[in-house]
């Protein structure tokens, strides 16, 4: 089990993630997946990465759900 724990982090790495989604497009896809919740989260590992221009699609992101919400 811990080899299939040790690649799901892997996966999940910003780096990883950044690499895999190339296309701002298919990343911004991605993001629309998750929560709000999820969204917060993610945008604190990108920024701890140094992912800026990630950054900004995972704050407009959090944004149009938020408003959506309204």
């Amino acid at each position: 089990m811990k080899n299939v724990t040790d690649a799901y982090l892997d996966l999940i790495q910003p780096l990883n993630l950044n690499a895999y989604y190339k296309r701002d497009e298919d990343f911004w896809g991605w993001c629309m997946l998750g929560t709000i919740e999820d969204l917060e989260c993610t945008l604190e590992a990108f920024v701890e990465a140094e992912l800026y221009e990630r950054c900004c699609i995972i704050r407009d992101v959090i944004k149009v759900k938020t408003d959506a919400k309204e």
